[in-house]
Parts: structure tokens; sequence; C-alpha cells
């Protein structure tokens, strides 16, 4: 088990000198599982990777996947490039000197989002494009809401019956 601890350490490159502390931490976590504990959570990941990456094209929503840069652990820069060749609405942040835990205090998530697709206030509205038609059952609330302001508030209309000389609702007295 050491022997494949070791390679697995050695086998991650060293980026910007951060590469041997990457190992260690790596190293570290791994020698917490039994090595039947990490073949059966390796599985469990491979088996939902491979059912969400099935359907990634079905996605409809907007997606921003943040990446560090530097990350020693996983190929987080191609993954990132991956996602975004594969969902329709996907854009990418790569965190330059980021590593493997990109949102880990330093970066303003709340930017990010203000920034991205996701918030409304990244592009102006606009009052042509984006208008939708209401349905008629918008149209029906809205009609039931405003009955008693309409009743109201609404002008009436009245005339006079040139034969009696009174007052008659609507136009017809004329």
């Amino acid at each position: 088990r050491s022997r494949a601890l070791g390679k697995l350490r050695s086998g991650l490159t060293d980026q910007g000198g951060r590469g041997e502390e990457a190992r260690n931490e790596l190293g570290r976590a791994l020698e917490e599982f039994s090595p039947g504990v990490s073949r059966h959570r390796l599985a469990v990941v491979r088996e939902g990777a491979a059912a969400v990456n099935a359907r990634l094209g079905e996605v409809r929503a907007p997606v921003v996947v943040v990446a560090g840069g530097e990350d020693q652990v996983l190929p987080s820069e191609g993954e990132a490039r991956r996602l975004r060749g594969e969902i329709d609405r996907c854009t990418t942040v790569m965190l330059k000197g980021a590593g493997h835990v990109p949102l880990d205090g330093k970066v303003n998530v709340t930017r990010l989002v203000l920034q991205s697709q996701l918030s409304p206030r990244s592009r102006r509205y606009d009052p042509v494009r984006d208008f939708e038609q209401p349905s008629p059952e918008d149209f029906e609330s809205v009609r039931e809401q405003l009955g008693p302001i309409t009743r109201v508030c609404s002008p009436t209309f009245t005339s006079t019956d040139p034969q009696t000389g009174r007052p008659v609702s609507g136009l017809a007295g004329g």
C-alpha cells in the first residue's frame, strides 16, 4: 500500500513550488482509508460521473464553472474546458494562483456571480428582447384582481334620451 501511495505522490507534478505540499496532503488523505474503502469510494465516484456525464447536454440552466488554475490534485483546467464544451450555457472562470480548493475565502464569490451569466445584473434589461407574453391565466388573474378597482374608478358614460330627457346609461341615447 505504501508503495502505491509513493507512486501516486510522485506522479503529481510540481507547479509553482507547491507540488510537494499537495503530494503530502493527498498522501495524508489517502492513508486515512483502507484499500477496500478507497476502492469502494472510487467506484462510487466513477459510477456517478458516468451517469452525470451522459446527461450534461440536457442542462438548460446557465452554469459557471470555477476552477483553480494551479490545481495539483485534479486536472481542473481541462475539466472546466470540457464542461464548457458539453453544456450549452456554460462559462468558466479560471482562478490564477488558486489550487484544488479555489473558493477558500480568498475569492469574492458574490463578485463572480454578479459578473457571470447567472446574475440578471450581468447584462442590461432589454424590454423588447426580454419581453415574455403573459399567459391567458395571467390575464384572467389580473382581471379578477382589478375587478373591484375597475368598478369604482372606471369612467361611466351616460347620455340623454331625446324623447324623455332623462339620463340613460351608455351612449345609446343620442
